[in-house]
């Protein structure tokens, strides 16, 4: 065989090689079926709810990221003071087979309730600060230190409603509420 054939044949089976790797790391699976009884839920006929994990504490909020990764902002921190946890599902069945706590970001309270994924960081609120920290295409857990955005001085407030939640613009510019003295006209 020619040298130029060897090499025509290497350069089409390397181009086959990497369409097959984009095309499965961006088509998403199809989701799995609901659970048989959509984990205790009521819901409207056509849809169904997949348990996908129940035992990782009390979430307070999450976020997903385009392969599927999900990411939840816990309402305390875990036994060894990670605020967040990270799941994948590995074999499409739609439950949590790696579970992964992180984020040891000092003060969670109640009231960090924000989590979004904004072109590649993954943000997170905690009772008085709003954090970022870049996330890796093929990590799970960010591995990058988390950096502090915007830090509110709450305790010295009289706001009672500190919870932060986070939106994004078209142009890049992120929105934080900064308490309120009240919720719903509450006296």
């Amino acid at each position: 065989m020619k040298k130029q054939s060897v090499r025509n044949i290497a350069i089409a089976v390397a181009f086959l090689l990497v369409g097959y790797l984009l095309y499965h790391w961006f088509v998403p699976a199809p989701l799995p079926p609901g659970d048989r009884n959509n984990g205790g839920l009521f819901l409207p006929d056509g849809f169904e709810a997949v348990v996908v994990v129940d035992s990782v504490g009390r979430g307070r909020h999450l976020a997903v990221r385009d392969n599927g990764d999900i990411y939840m902002k816990l309402r305390t921190p875990n036994k060894e003071g990670k605020g967040s946890v990270a799941l994948r599902d590995d074999d499409n069945d739609g439950k949590a087979d790696i579970i992964k706590y992180f984020g040891d970001y000092a003060d969670t309270g109640n009231y960090g309730n924000a989590m979004r994924i904004h072109k590649g960081y993954l943000y997170f609120a905690t009772a008085g600060e709003i954090y970022r920290t870049k996330l890796s295409p093929w990590s799970l857990v960010p591995s990058a230190k988390s950096e502090c955005l915007l830090v509110d001085d709450y305790k010295r407030s009289s706001f009672s409603h500190i919870a932060k939640p986070i939106a994004f613009d078209g142009q890049g510019n992120m929105y934080v509420p900064v308490g309120s003295p009240g919720a719903a006209c509450q006296v």
